[in-house]
């Protein structure tokens, strides 16, 4: 399990529409390693899947009132990366943050 805390600074409603560009964003910056991404957002929390490497991930994503709440359940094989994984999500947030 990968649990990420993303925290924010502006309105809740403000961070959904940005929470609600992560995972496509993330999508395509690694579009040779994520596929089938899905996401399903309802009000202020997403369940989410796809497919890295032909393993499945899935997790949920929620806007709490001073962070961004991001859970996932990883293969094996991604746990070993799990710290560069966290990474990229960080870095992915803190530039759709950017004004």
């Amino acid at each position: 399990m990968m649990e990420v805390h993303l925290p924010y600074s502006l309105t809740k409603d403000e961070v959904l529409a940005k929470a609600k560009l992560l995972l496509s964003a993330m999508a395509k910056a690694h579009q040779d390693l994520i596929k089938n991404l899905s996401e399903n957002w309802q009000g202020y929390t997403c369940s989410f899947s796809f497919q890295a490497k032909g393993k499945n991930i899935s997790g949920w994503i929620e806007v709490r009132e001073s962070e961004v709440f991001f859970k996932a359940d990883l293969p094996f094989l991604f746990k070993l990366m799990k710290g560069e994984i966290e990474a990229n999500i960080r870095d992915e947030w803190y530039r759709l943050l950017l004004p």
